[in-house]
Parts: structure tokens; sequence; C-alpha cells
């Protein structure tokens, strides 16, 4: 019966979109909630998750910088980094990021990049004074920490800072707190406290940095020198990381990491060269007699792109991607390669290939995905996708299978809305053929000019075949904007889990102020 009910729903929903009059929009990145939820949605990889991170972060320059990450975001193509590319020729110096949405004329695309991009010198220029402070509460019932309190700072774009605390027992504890200052003459980037950080091309990465990071630049930033200092008391690390510009079209650099605490100390080179369209990238580090290494390229062209790497770890070389400081049990290899293709204006057709070998243990996985992207007309988009994973181990073959749907229209003209939808099928050796599915509701709409409601509303069953299981989930995001520096938001998200779970359902209530002058 379930199976049936699905089907009507979208069928139903397939009716409606083609009869009605939709205009086309998408769910764009506003934070780094945002970024989690992606993550959580399994539409990116950890990899990709703490990409967008450090350029959410960061940002490029899109003056001086290689536009190349731009792709890291989701739902960019590789077409709209080449329009980037091209008015990018044109204006040669952009002396604001408006100048480069009117060249662009596409609000969709500009409003995708906006998040992750800058102009450095310019906005520098025009902007005597700017401050902006942010603070949040949340409440979360059901749980042993009940509330967690938020404050963010700005003034203007040098300095940065966030403060997290955690309320348990009537008593404060800092979760996270980090102080940032930005560009200051040849000190690029000063960061001290909890952070996120990454070394290299993506052997040596980890997620959270408790210490200082300093970052020296020349003024025409030909030579980079990353500091890092940790006092963990589980890791207690220190970092170096160089970035030298040896051509205008060739990058070299090296990475040391030690680990105080642990039989830890890896050294690591790399290698960039961009030739036009075409981008080649290597990194090799060694950890005692232990070795890894990573070759990888990437390539656009008018309706074609591609991105491959091979990567290699020896036996006992730390994995950054699994575990933070685990060690690969056996020598591993993976294999990625990914492609975009434009048939037309209309039809898009991309993919990738991943392939993970335990050498020692022959313990092999695939995965191949295909996914068509159809502009049916400017105010209506869908995509289908197929994913299909192979494991195979000592103890047999492990076979999942993977179905989604997204939908992106709009009923009316303030009103956006998608619709994701994915099916599962599993097979284990030691148990029968499994069906989950998840379904999400996205919703937006604008009352006026200063009042926005966001709306998803997610249900998720483990396995169709058997009674409970079920997950749903409820997210209401109010914001207002009271004045013109003066806005704020009220979110609240409830979870509900069925009996077999056996836990209690979580809720989350946070309200942020936003103010800025």
């Amino acid at each position: 019966m379930k199976k049936i009910g699905y089907l009507i729903f979208l069928l139903i929903f397939f009716f409606f979109s083609f009869f009605s009059n939709l205009t086309f929009s998408s769910q764009l990145i506003t934070d780094k909630d945002d970024i989690l939820e992606l993550l959580n949605q399994e539409e990116i990889t950890y990899s990709q998750y703490l990409n967008l991170l450090v350029l959410y972060d960061e940002k490029l320059d899109i003056n001086q910088e290689d536009l190349f990450e731009l792709l890291n975001i989701p739902k960019i193509s590789f077409l709209d980094i080449i329009s980037i590319l091209n008015c990018r020729s044109i204006a040669r110096r952009f002396s604001s990021i408006d100048e480069l949405k009117q060249l662009l004329n596409d609000q969709e695309v500009f409003e995708k990049i906006k998040p992750f991009i800058k102009v450095t010198e310019t906005e520098e220029k025009k902007l005597k004074f700017n401050s902006q402070v942010s603070a949040s509460r949340e409440i979360h019932r059901y749980q042993e920490i009940q509330n967690f309190e938020n404050l963010h700072f700005a003034y203007g774009k040098k300095i940065s800072s966030y403060l997290s605390l955690q309320e348990k027992d009537s008593s404060h504890k800092v979760s996270r707190v980090y102080l940032k200052i930005h560009e200051l003459d040849y000190w690029q980037n000063i960061t001290l406290g909890d952070y996120k950080a990454k070394l290299g091309q993506g052997l040596i990465v980890w997620e959270n940095f408790k210490g200082g990071i300093f970052e020296i630049s020349n003024k025409n930033k030909r030579l980079n020198l990353t500091l890092m200092k940790s006092k963990d008391k589980e890791d207690n690390l220190e970092a170096g990381d160089l970035k030298l510009l040896l051509l205008p079209k060739i990058n070299i650099g090296g990475t040391y990491l030690r680990s105080l605490n642990k039989n830890l100390e890896i050294y690591g080179t790399r290698t960039e060269i961009n030739l036009n369209n075409l981008q080649l990238f290597t990194e090799v580090a060694k950890n005692q007699e232990k070795y890894s290494y990573l070759l990888g390229s990437r390539y656009i062209s008018s309706n074609f792109s591609y991105y491959q790497y091979f990567k290699h770890y020896d036996l006992g070389f730390p994995n950054y991607y699994t575990n933070r400081y685990n060690v690969t049990n056996d020598s591993q290899e993976e294999y990625f390669w990914e492609f975009n293709y434009y048939l037309n204006k209309l039809w898009q057709l991309s993919g990738y290939y991943y392939q993970e070998s335990d050498l020692l243990n022959i313990l092999d996985s695939q995965t191949v995905f295909l996914k068509l992207l159809v502009n049916l007309n400017p105010k209506y988009r869908f995509s289908l996708s197929k994913e299909l994973k192979n494991k195979e181990g000592e103890e047999g073959r492990e076979k999942t299978e993977n179905f989604r749907l997204r939908l992106d229209l709009g009923l009316d003209s303030p009103l956006k809305t998608n619709i994701y939808f994915k099916h599962t099928q599993k097979t284990t050796p030691s148990k029968d053929l499994q069906i989950n599915h998840y379904l999400r509701f996205y919703l937006t709409y604008k009352l006026t000019k200063n009042i926005t409601i966001k709306n998803t509303v997610k249900f998720q069953d483990t396995d169709i075949k058997e009674k409970g299981g079920q997950i749903t989930g409820l997210n209401v995001v109010f914001e207002q904007n009271i004045l013109p520096n003066l806005k704020y938001s009220l979110k609240y998200n409830y979870t509900h889990y069925s009996k077999d779970y056996q836990a209690q359902p979580k809720e989350k209530i946070k309200i942020q102020l936003e103010t800025k002058w």
C-alpha cells in the first residue's frame, strides 16, 4: 500500500507540474547549515563538504584566483564557470561583485556563487566602515545539552569572530570559539581558536583545528606560508604549509604535520599546473616509511568537463577522510572519475565512477552514478539519477541501488518549492532485500519584501516491508527585516521517531538577531 501511495503522489505531482504556470527556483546556500544539510542528504561527499566550508570562509577573489574551485559548489555547471571566465576576460578586473552580476546576465548563477566570491581591493576602497553582529540561541528538548548560544561579530572585512556556548545543568561551557583577522599587509589571515582547516590537495585533511593559524603572503601573492599550532590535549599538533607560484601557470607547495602526542609526522609535496582549460595536480605524502600519493586532472570545455584522480595509501598511513587520525588497516587505493556533458541547452548528462580497494583483505567496492537534468522550459526543471553500489568482501557481496528524483518549480512568483525523493534497495549476504524511502518537500514564500517563510517537511521509512522504522521531521523558518540594518529569524525543528527506534523526539528552537551598520 505504501508503494501505491508513493506512486499516486508522484503521478499527481507530475500532472500538476506540466499543466501549471510554474517558475523555476532552487534552494541556495545561505549559511553553513545549508552546506551540512547537503552532506546529510548525500548530495555531496565529505571531501566536498570540507572544500565548501573552506571556500565559504575564505572566498575566491574573482580578479586574481583560479576559478576551478567553483566547480565544488552544488548546482554549478561547467558552462556557468566558462561564462564567468569569459566575463573575466572581458572585464579583466571587476570593481565589485555586482559588476560580475551584470556581465553574467543570469541572476540564478550569480546567487549560487555569491556566498563564495569576493573582490578584495575595490571593496576595501569603497568600504570605510562596516560592522555586523549576529547572535542566536538554540533550545534543545529531550537532550542532555539543553541550550546553545552563538555570537558572530564582524568589523568591516578585516575582523570576524565566532563564539558558541553550551548550557548544561545551569552552567555554560564554550564549545567553539575563534577570532579571525583578514589581510593585514603581509599577514593575510590570522585565526585563533577552534577552526576548520585543510592542508594539501586531499591527503592531509582534518575537520577541526584548536589553536592558532597564521597565513603570511607577499603583495603579489607569489609566496604563501601557513603556520599552525594546536594545544588540543588529544592531538597537540604542529603544521606548516607553503605555496609558491613558480610560473604564472604553475604552483608548487609543501606540507608538514606533526602530532606530539602520537607517532605521527607527515611530509608532503604537491604541484599544480593550469593550462588554459586543463588543470593537472599531484601530491605525495610520507609518514615514517609509509607513503601516499594523489594524481589528478580536471578539464573544462564549452560542452564537456571531467575531473579524475587516483589515490594510494600504504599500509598504516593515516586516512583523514575516514576518521580523523585513524590509520587504514590495510593498503588502500581509490579511483574517481566524474563527467558533465551538455547535449543542448535543455538536456544535461552527468555521472561519476568511484572504486575503492583494500589490497590486503581483497575488499573491493564500486559506485556508478548517472544523472539526467532536464529543463523542459525556463519555468520547470527536474532531474533523475540512478546510483549502483557494489561491495565485495569475505562475507559475500553487498549491493545497493538508489533512485533519486528532484523537482524544482514555483506555484506563483513569490512561492517557490522543490521536492526530493529517494528510493533505496539494499541486499546483503545475511539479510533479505531491504527497501528504504526518503521524501523531502521544501517550500519558501516571500510574503512581503521584508518577510520570508521557509518550510521543510521530511519523511523516511527505513524498511517499508516492516512496520515502524519511520522518521518524520518538520523545519520552519520565519525571517523578517525589521529595519534596513536589523533582521531577525525564528527557526523551529522537530524530528519524531517511531517506536522501533526507541528514541525520544528531537525539538530545537533557534532565535537569531542580526544587525549591521
